[in-house]
């Protein structure tokens, strides 16, 4: 689906220039608030950064959905134990990195708690550019380059181990800083003006092959 989305865009981009040199029609959206764009941003890449799992140790056929990144990473190691009849069971614990991270009641998104290891907090920095929104059928998505603020930082948001976790491709942070390189997102809103998703593979226009 997301192909074809990202085909029939370049056709429409190509369609609005082609109008344009011949010196008819222009964008049939209106421009998006900065302020709608800002606080879209914010829902999607603000707030928390965490990878929720726990409690550890996790044992036997308790399920570990990230434990395999946080292996790569560093963050736990495998284990084994006894149980009382002498059967042996395998799981994770965490490691001395891992431990400096874990909060059994770790923020998250919707203002609820949940145990998991966090790297510190995020907003929007700056909006660096938007792209003219793009309205297919009663959706209009708007591209948007912009940088996060990354605060009540931990060490580990430096390392090139937090890239194995998967989550954050934006991370590390380059030494010394607390502002990301600039991330690339289309954001898509409802006909109300209502935020649905960002969805950074979607691109179009000047943006439609950059990585």
């Amino acid at each position: 689906m997301r192909l074809v989305l990202m085909i029939f865009a370049a056709l429409l981009a190509l369609g609005l220039l082609i109008g344009k040199l011949k010196g008819g029609g222009g964008d049939a959206t209106a421009k998006k608030p900065a302020g709608a764009i800002v606080a879209a941003l914010n829902e999607s890449y603000g707030g928390p950064l965490c990878v929720y799992e726990g409690p550890f140790p996790k044992v036997g056929p308790e399920v570990c959905l990230h434990c395999s990144t946080l292996l790569d990473a560093g963050l736990v190691e495998r284990i084994s134990a006894r149980r009382p009849d002498g059967a042996e069971q395998r799981g994770y614990d965490l490691t001395a990195a891992g431990m400096a991270l874990y909060d059994p009641v770790a923020p998250t998104a919707n203002g609820k708690t949940a145990p998991g290891l966090c790297f510190g907090k995020a907003r929007v920095a700056q909006v660096l550019e938007t792209l003219p929104p793009l309205r297919l059928g009663a959706v209009t998505h708007v591209s948007a380059r912009f940088t996060l603020q990354i605060f009540d930082r931990a060490p580990f948001i430096y390392s090139p181990d937090i890239a194995r976790l998967q989550r954050f491709p934006w991370l590390p942070l380059a030494e010394g800083s607390q502002v990301t390189k600039p991330i690339i997102t289309t954001l898509s809103f409802g006909p109300n003006g209502e935020f649905i998703e960002a969805d950074p593979g979607f691109r179009y226009g000047k943006w439609l092959n950059e990585k």
